[in-house]
């Protein structure tokens, strides 16, 4: 999986679709004009805790929206674990290219946990299965992983996909 760090707003990337994580008692920071990913928050379609998931259809592209819980227990691993549940959901969708938008004011361990959760998420070992690909019937293979933030998060984001792409090499190795 290619997995990369930008500075520009997820809109402006060519993701087909958007992760974006919502904190219990906090809005979405930059929803699209007249604030459709707010409204399925307000109506409950979209929840804050944590790793509940809506999705949703903007603008042409793709939207999952992960509860995040209170900012205040947010760390690495419920980060992780949130990655985890939103690839999930991608691979239904059959997601080719995902970019999340990182939460402001998170620490760069969060960042990092974004993006092991992702890529561990992502693995599949397929090397003997029928058809090439090993794909399971109707998912799709995940491609790339941006992850769009305020400030340059590149070397953050470098690092943690190497880590996690060690630990999946570790597992081919099993």
């Amino acid at each position: 999986m290619r997995v990369d760090a930008t500075t520009d707003a997820p809109l402006d990337t060519p993701a087909d679709t958007i992760a974006i994580g919502v904190f219990a008692d906090e809005g979405i920071a930059h929803d699209p004009p007249g604030a459709p990913l707010q409204a399925l928050v307000d109506s409950g379609e979209a929840r804050r805790e944590h790793g509940k998931l809506a999705v949703a259809h903007v603008e042409g592209r793709r939207f999952v929206l992960v509860g995040l819980g209170d900012r205040a227990a947010f760390d690495p691993e419920r980060a992780r674990t949130a990655a985890a549940a939103v690839v999930k959901r991608a691979r239904e969708v059959s997601t080719g290219t995902l970019c999340w938008e990182v939460p402001h004011h998170v620490s760069d361990a969060v960042v990092a946990g974004l993006v092991e959760g992702t890529v561990l998420a992502a693995y599949r070992f397929d090397r003997y299965r029928k058809g090439g690909d090993g794909e399971a019937e109707g998912q799709g293979r995940l491609e790339a992983l941006l992850v769009s933030s305020h400030h340059d998060v590149s070397v953050t984001v470098a690092e943690a996909a190497v880590v996690a792409e060690a630990q999946n090499r570790v597992r081919d190795l099993q």
